[in-house]
């Protein structure tokens, strides 16, 4: 396991939120927690998403594969970003030796739990009756799971399975996954709860849950 934390400060050591950050201090665990390294002069582009995302593949580079990071607040494109490159992300008012410990021991414990549930997460949609209709949860796939893209859970099922209806839910609605199903004369809709859509696939003469769901 990773015995190497990586935690976002300021010039004066505190720690901050990641596109305020001025300093990342690594730590790694022997016997003790020692600091290992001190990257200073972080720089962060905020004039436009991919100047934002241009710093944080420097940022990346930087943290040396260290994949345990430390802030006091990642949101929007940063936590989507480090998470889609498998960084596991904490949030953190104060910053102590004490919260490395308590990060590394948590870390440990659900990566074995990860590990256990993983073997049993399903990775391709599955028959929900004898109608031909599937589901197929993408977002817990991810989550254990995230060296498995959607084309590659989903491209066999539609290539070689008959169904009569495919409901995926995920945390995006996929483009290459918009035209793959216009091309083939399918129907695609899809609609948004609590940040989680639902994608219902069908063929033309599936029209029966048309009326829950935007069509695209």
């Amino acid at each position: 396991m990773n015995k190497s934390i990586a935690v976002l400060v300021t010039n004066q050591n505190r720690i901050t939120d990641l596109v305020r950050a001025e300093k990342l201090l690594i730590y790694q665990k022997s016997d003790t927690w020692a600091l290992i390294n001190e990257i200073k002069n972080l720089e962060w582009n905020l004039e436009s998403a991919d100047a934002l995302r241009e710093s944080l593949d420097s940022f990346m580079e930087k943290t040396n594969g260290c994949k345990l990071l430390v802030a006091k607040s990642i949101t929007g494109i940063p936590f989507h970003t480090l998470c889609k490159n498998n960084y596991e992300l904490f949030e953190a008012d104060e910053f102590s030796i004490r919260l490395l410990e308590e990060i590394f021991e948590d870390y440990g414990r659900e990566k074995v739990k990860a590990e256990v549930i993983g073997e049993e997460i399903v990775t391709s949609p599955q028959k929900v009756d004898d109608c031909g209709d599937y589901f197929f949860d993408f977002i817990e796939v991810q989550k254990y799971h995230p060296e498995i893209s959607s084309k590659k859970a989903l491209l066999p099922f539609l290539s070689h399975t008959l169904f009569q209806t495919l409901t995926i839910r995920c945390s995006h609605v996929m483009p290459w996954l918009e035209i793959y199903t216009r091309e083939r004369n399918l129907c695609l809709w899809s609609r948004r709860a609590d940040g989680v859509y639902t994608v219902l696939i069908s063929h033309q003469n599936c029209n029966e849950k048309e009326a829950e769901y935007e069509e695209l």
